[in-house]
């Protein structure tokens, strides 16, 4: 199982932003806002090699809508297009595959609860599946929460 850490620093920031828009009375009743972004220099840590973004981008969707009585519902997705990785040993070119998505709430009294569900593949040139990126964390509104993985690959670490 790998460190919550890089996770858990991102729903921290999906929790501040939740509480901050929950308490403004100029946030709209919805917003989406889509990002691309270049993920380029990225490396996903495997068991047996590691694997560094050589081009592509990655579009970063993210949702909140505000309910009647105050509370937010934050969604982020993370989507990779085109993205291509190096073994950084070969000549060989892989595929970046799947998708990342945050979902949360928050109350008006600053209660939260966050979601954090990854899924990616990487793929050799014939499509097999050389790495594995697959987590789960779970935020729960008493700060509780789990961090599950499943793959063979960590995911870049946030700056």
């Amino acid at each position: 199982m790998r460190s919550p850490k890089p996770f858990t620093t991102r729903i921290a920031a999906l929790a501040a932003i939740a509480l901050v828009m929950s308490i403004s009375t100029a946030a709209a009743l919805a917003a989406t806002s889509v990002t691309t972004i270049d993920p380029t220099g990225a490396s996903f840590t495997c068991a047996t090699t590691n694997y560094t973004v050589t081009g592509g981008t990655l579009q970063v969707i993210v949702g909140e809508t505000r309910s009647e009585n105050g509370g937010d519902h934050l969604s982020l997705k993370r989507i990779p297009h085109d993205v291509i990785l190096s073994d950084g040993s070969t000549d060989t070119v892989y595929r970046l595959v799947g998708a990342g998505s945050a979902n949360g709430q928050a109350s008006t009294t600053g209660e939260f609860a966050f979601t954090d569900v990854t899924h990616f593949h990487i793929l050799a040139p014939n499509g097999a599946v050389v790495g594995t990126v697959a987590t789960v964390l779970r935020l729960n509104r008493d700060g509780s929460g789990f961090t599950f993985a499943s793959g063979d690959c960590q995911s870049p670490q946030e700056g």
